[in-house]
């Protein structure tokens, strides 16, 4: 090794396999979702945890919300039943907010973090 190596160790494949495969199953999924479906909504960490639930109201990347264009990362949904209150999540303008604050209003999600219920 001259330093510059990174060494990487995986247990084995079944144990790699099995700790990512939440993370792509919303990944995997968010491509055939429709407008108007009910959506769960999960959470940035690891493993995923379903914090919300609203409907998908738009996949347009020029579709505005506050002014801002929601972009190729984040669809516009209307949040309408939380399940984690607390959990603080930022917008598309950076400021965070708790899911209690985005009750029965219109949020900007990252499309990766969306999974048709």
């Amino acid at each position: 090794m001259n330093g510059t190596d990174i060494i990487v160790y995986i247990p084995d494949a079944s144990t790699a396999y099995r700790n990512v495969s939440h993370v792509l199953a919303p990944i995997l999924s968010t491509h055939a979702l429709k407008e108007g479906v009910r959506i769960s909504l999960f959470d940035d960490g690891i493993p995923k945890k379903v914090v919300a639930e609203g409907i998908l109201i738009s996949k347009d990347p020029k579709e505005k919300i506050i002014n801002l264009p929601l972009g190729p990362d984040n669809w516009l949904v209307f949040l309408d039943e939380a399940t984690c209150l607390n959990y603080i999540f930022s917008g598309i303008d950076e400021d965070g907010i708790t899911i209690a604050q985005a009750i029965n209003n219109f949020v900007a999600w990252p499309k990766v973090n969306v999974i048709e219920n």
